[in-house]
């Protein structure tokens, strides 16, 4: 949810499933490996070369300028990325 919370995307769709089992648990929950979150730009360098783009200038395009509510539930205000910039 995290990688998706900056950028405003049109015709999307998230799908999330919970499969239970009436087995119990033997090990503790352990939370997702920080690497999950490196592979977040991947997607960009592709995209950004198919268009011709650079990709900060792939990035800016679909980044959320305004304040939107993102398809899994909670509102964010605007990121001032490109302000910072």
């Amino acid at each position: 949810m995290s990688v998706l919370a900056p950028y405003d995307l049109e015709n999307f769709s998230i799908e999330g499933l919970d499969v239970l089992v009436n087995k119990p648990k033997v090990a503790a929950y352990r939370a997702p490996e920080p690497s999950v979150h490196a592979r977040d730009g991947i997607g960009d360098d592709d995209l950004a070369r198919e268009l011709g783009w650079t990709r900060l200038t792939c990035v800016l395009r679909m980044l959320r300028m305004k304040v939107l509510k993102p398809l899994y539930g909670p509102k964010f205000p605007a990121i001032g990325l490109k302000a910072s910039l």
